[in-house]
């Protein structure tokens, strides 16, 4: 069975690339595909119903202080939305986590995990979600 990994940002938030993720992860899973949701925020009750048969995983974002320091200074001074993997995956937990996945895809091109998934092992493959009004 193939299994898939989606990331999605804030899995409360409801617009319409949320809308459209849910309803591409119900398909999926009918068609037999394993999926998961790994978010960084605790899914509430509408999430758990738009994903529902879905495992929706958290992944948190670094609580030291050193660390919160060096990320706000990231977003500051930021040119881009890839950071680096070092700041938010110190233990490595996520990436070992998404290893264990056949395709990893990110919902929002402006996700912090973004750049860690691009690193990901060359077997893994790897998506991003373009959605257009």
């Amino acid at each position: 069975m193939i299994s898939v990994c989606y990331i999605i940002d804030n899995v409360n938030f409801i617009g319409g690339a949320h809308v459209a993720t849910a309803n591409l992860l119900s398909a999926l899973k009918a068609d037999g595909v394993s999926v998961d949701v790994l978010t960084d925020v605790e899914p509430d009750d509408g999430a758990r119903r738009r994903f529902a048969g879905i495992d929706i995983l958290r992944w948190h974002w670094p609580s030291d202080p050193l660390s919160r320091m060096a990320l706000r200074a990231y977003q500051v001074l930021r040119r881009s939305c890839v950071y680096p993997d070092g700041l938010i995956d110190r233990s490595g937990r996520i990436r070992k986590l998404l290893a264990d996945y056949d395709c990893v895809c990110v919902m929002s091109e402006a996700s912090p995990l973004r750049g860690l998934v691009l690193r990901l092992p060359p077997r893994i493959r790897k998506g991003q979600m373009i959605h257009n009004d």
